[in-house]
């Protein structure tokens, strides 16, 4: 039904580490409050996402609520017992794959994208840390080989809560205090492709400009767009310009 999350049967009884997150949760069926702010999941709802693979469940449920808007029916699940999402639901898939080793965590987004076969073609978001933890370079790979696209958009930034990425760099607060992690270093690091940083200065001359951009990247295959985003303009332009662009993009954020 429109405007519920409904939670799979693995997260109502899973293991004492999920009830210690589930607990927070409204109960399964229950109507959630709806939340405010925007960050890359709400630029990206009215574009038509309808696969969200998130990698721990406090980000899974959080993106799915941003669904109710749209009166989407929202099916949280975990990787490993994945409920079906009816015509013109949202699926979010929670992998569990924060803390684990690069190869398992990439093996869970796998599985989890094999799952969703019936939905193949539809748009796909895949849902990171804002602070740049966890298995992104490993998770990233096997989304877009899963997926068979070339070109991946990362920017994690949330500026509602505080994290922005500027010139690369990862700052928190109004005081954009630095955090030491160079988001373009953190990807080159992580993944054996070729690595682009977009800077604020190339992101803010209009979608034209963007779009253009992105197709001289995707030239070169198995490509990764670093983004600088500050504001939430920012985000909604970036979101605009992957949903508008003709060849399939997994936006990253």
């Amino acid at each position: 039904e429109a405007g519920r999350i409904h939670l799979g049967a693995p997260l109502r009884v899973a293991s004492l580490q999920l009830k210690a997150k589930i607990s927070s949760l409204l109960p399964p069926q229950r109507v959630l409050s709806k939340t405010t702010g925007r960050g890359m999941t709400e630029s990206l709802v009215r574009h038509g996402i309808r696969a969200i693979l998130a990698d721990d469940l406090t980000g899974a449920c959080d993106t799915g609520v941003k669904f109710l808007d749209k009166g989407s029916p929202t099916y949280v699940s975990l990787y490993n017992r994945i409920l079906s999402a009816p015509q013109g639901g949202t699926q979010v898939i929670c992998t569990l794959s924060r803390s684990l080793a690069p190869t398992e965590a990439a093996n869970r987004v796998r599985h989890a994208l094999r799952a969703l076969q019936p939905m193949r073609g539809c748009l796909v978001y895949k849902k990171m840390d804002s602070t740049l933890h966890g298995n992104l370079g490993a998770e990233i790979v096997a989304t877009r080989e899963e997926l068979d696209w070339s070109l991946a958009i990362v920017a994690p930034a949330h500026p509602r809560m505080g994290r922005r990425v500027i010139d690369g760099q990862l700052v928190l607060g109004d005081m954009r205090s630095p955090t030491g992690r160079h988001l373009p270093e953190l990807l080159e690091n992580q993944l054996d492709c070729s690595i682009y940083h977009l800077p604020l200065t190339d992101l803010r001359r209009g979608s034209s400009s963007l779009i253009a951009q992105l197709e001289t990247i995707v030239q070169r295959r198995d490509s990764v767009v670093a983004a600088d985003t500050e504001t939430e303009d920012d985000l909604s332009a970036l979101a605009d310009a992957i949903a508008s662009f003709p060849r399939p993009v997994l936006p990253v954020g």
